[in-house]
């Protein structure tokens, strides 16, 4: 491990020693951009070696580089797998390696061991997801176009191969398109990417807003046709209806009534009735409700129950009509009168 950090020490001082000046070319150099490249590790879910070195190789052109500082460049930026990849070819980590070298050898060994025609195949089969818009599924049927493309040194027959890969492209995007979108395009028969993508970027616009506009209808259209159960109208809920019913009206008056009545305080002839209940001359009365007139059940009738006051069936003392708590004792503790069955004791 300290063998690789004065490597990278010993790195990061060469690169801090590029400078803005006049190379032997007369061509300026700039160096500033180095900051935005982002380190790369080689792994398989990160970028491309591709995309890695595309990158550099299009600011070298921007800063004016030369093969040796894309070299240093490339060394200064590699981390994980691939400084391990680096630190374990002594010929690559020389100071006197050219770029294109250590691009042939990065390349070998990060680039994609699938064949093109495995890419092809996948090109031919994809399909747009649920949840992906059109432009995004043109960006993925161009990454995989790029992987079927073969290189070659002549530009004539490399230009060749890029418009068919271009066709190619074309078709396998305007199939994968799904829905409305997709039979629009296909009728249209757009004849470039460009074309193809625009239209149907359009054309899934268009149907968002018009799901949209059709969502809000519905709503409106759903509380149109409701019809209430309390004032029989149409357009809302009975839980939203604001006229009252009859019953709504006399049970409200009624509930006024009862609690108007609970606030009298009962008479004297009231307590007296219910068994003397409240106390009559105190500050206060207590009582637990209107007095209701009495009158024998008449399930009681023939029940055999005996009043002990009276001697009468029908009732018991507590209720008979002729008992009095005014005949009690003065300490409340009794009635003077004694029932039937103590006068037998």
């Amino acid at each position: 491990m300290e063998v690789l950090q004065a490597q990278m020490e010993e790195l990061r001082v060469q690169l801090e020693t590029l400078r803005i000046g006049e190379t032997h070319r007369g061509q300026s150099k700039d160096v500033s951009l180095v900051a935005g490249i982002k380190e790369w590790t080689g792994e398989s879910k990160g970028r491309s070696v591709y995309e890695f070195l595309t990158q550099i190789e299009t600011l070298a052109k921007v800063s004016g580089w030369t093969s040796h500082d894309k070299a240093f460049i490339v060394k200064a930026k590699l981390q994980g797998l691939a400084l391990q990849f680096l630190n374990g070819r002594e010929e690559l980590g020389r100071d006197g390696c050219s770029y294109e070298v250590l691009r042939q050898a990065l390349i070998e060994r990060f680039s994609d061991k699938l064949p093109d025609q495995y890419y092809y195949t996948r090109l031919q089969d994809a399909v747009q997801g649920k949840n992906e818009s059109a432009e995004e599924f043109s960006d993925r049927c161009r990454k995989m176009c790029q992987r079927t493309i073969r290189k070659v040194n002549d530009e004539g027959t490399q230009r060749i191969i890029n418009e068919e890969a271009e066709r190619r492209l074309l078709a396998a995007y305007v199939h994968g398109l799904r829905g409305i979108v997709g039979q629009q395009v296909q009728f249209q028969m757009p004849s470039t990417m460009e074309q193809a993508v625009r239209l149907a970027v359009t054309v899934e616009n268009v149907e968002k807003h018009k799901q949209l506009t059709e969502g809000v209808k519905k709503v409106f259209t759903a509380r149109s046709d409701v019809e209430c159960f309390r004032c029989g109208k149409r357009g809302h809920y009975a839980r939203d209806c604001r006229q009252e019913t009859p019953s709504m009206t006399s049970g409200r008056r009624s509930w006024r009534d009862q609690s108007s009545r609970r606030r009298d305080p009962p008479s004297r002839d009231l307590l007296l009735t219910r068994g003397g209940r409240g106390r009559v001359g105190s500050g206060r009365q207590s009582f637990r409700g209107p007095a209701r007139p009495w009158g024998p059940p008449e399930d009681t009738l023939s029940s055999g129950i005996q009043c002990f006051h009276c001697n009468e069936f029908g009732h018991r003392r507590r209720d008979c009509p002729k008992f009095s708590r005014a005949a009690q004792h003065p300490n409340g503790q009794g009635s003077t009168s004694r029932s039937p069955a103590s006068n037998q004791q």
